[in-house]
């Protein structure tokens, strides 16, 4: 079982906070995963290798997360991960 941890009871949940948390919520286990394993520098292949799946398949996660959480490059990904501190304490299993 996974639980998602939101950083987000510390702030008030408004404007922004809000927006990034209907984002995060729409998030796949998976895709979660994916964006922790970047946040901590790993390439497709590292990621590919601890998650047990292909290359390919990380690169489908990155581009939906992306999409889903409207980032241009993976810049603005990691940009977005780090100002609504999504990090290693984001997930727990």
């Amino acid at each position: 079982m996974v639980i998602l941890i939101f950083p987000f009871s510390q702030h008030r949940v408004s404007g922004e906070g809000a927006y990034a948390r209907n984002k995060l919520q729409a998030l796949s286990e998976q895709e979660i995963i994916v964006l922790r394993h970047l946040l901590e520098g790993a390439s497709n292949f590292h990621i590919a290798a601890k998650m047990d799946i292909s290359s390919k398949t990380v690169s489908t996660y990155k581009s939906r997360l992306m999409k889903k959480l409207n980032c241009q490059t993976l810049v603005e990904l990691i940009g977005f991960a780090n100002k609504f501190r999504i990090d290693e304490s984001f997930i727990s299993d």
